[in-house]
């Protein structure tokens, strides 16, 4: 029988290449799967310099896990967390007053906390999103 299947090569490697680490995708070999996702309200009041918000992620182990926030003009920026592995992406994004704008999420053994956090207290109340996903190592 044929060798078929998902598989999504890396540039300068075929589909019919024999390694695994060639591949940004192959079905035969194990993946993160999403187990959950949602999205998440940041209710940004005058005087605020930080929102932290929480979300129970109901797991027995630390999961990994990717979010990114949302600006009220639609940009975007993120964070992908892998247990403990963080790369943002590199812009000042700010909010609708101005004021620079960071942003902040770690995982534990119970909660995803997300947060924002603002370069000097707001002077106006808005509202920012978050978006998450909880992913789970099938081979754990």
């Amino acid at each position: 029988m044929a060798d078929i299947g998902i598989k999504i090569s890396k540039s300068g490697y075929g589909v019919d290449d024999t390694d695994p680490r060639n591949f940004v995708l192959h079905s035969a070999y194990s993946a993160f799967k999403i187990i959950s996702k949602g999205q998440v309200a940041f209710n940004v009041v005058i005087g605020n310099t930080s929102v932290t918000v929480t979300v129970a992620h109901g797991q027995s182990i630390i999961p990994a896990f990717w979010c990114h926030f949302e600006l009220e003009d639609g940009e975007a920026w993120q964070h992908y967390h892998a247990r403990g592995f963080i790369a943002p992406t590199a812009y000042n994004p700010q909010d609708p007053d101005g004021k620079s704008l960071g942003c902040n999420s770690f995982i534990d053994a119970t909660n995803l906390n997300m947060m924002i956090r603002i370069s000097s207290p707001a002077t106006s109340a808005y509202t920012l999103y978050g978006y998450y996903y909880i992913l789970a190592d099938p081979t754990t």
